[in-house]
């Protein structure tokens, strides 16, 4: 099992994004979640999967990159 991270910014358009996230992660993807670490701007979500779900990984931090853009985050 592999160990990574996604930082997701704190919206005040969209209050429950961080939430919206943790659940992708661990209901619709099955990937376990190590640790929930809400910051000042941002929140860090730590979880694992496995080697051969890192593209899908890749993809979940481009969507929540783009996301972030259009909604006005990072």
């Amino acid at each position: 099992m592999f160990k990574t991270f996604v930082d997701v910014s704190i919206n005040k358009q969209l209050p429950l994004w961080p939430e919206i996230i943790r659940d992708a992660i661990a209901i619709d993807r099955g990937w376990e979640i190590l640790a929930f670490i809400p910051r000042r701007k941002y929140v860090r979500i730590y979880f694992s999967y496995k080697w051969f779900q890192f593209i899908d990984v890749l993809m979940l931090k481009r969507t929540v990159k783009n996301c972030e853009k259009r909604l006005g985050g990072k």
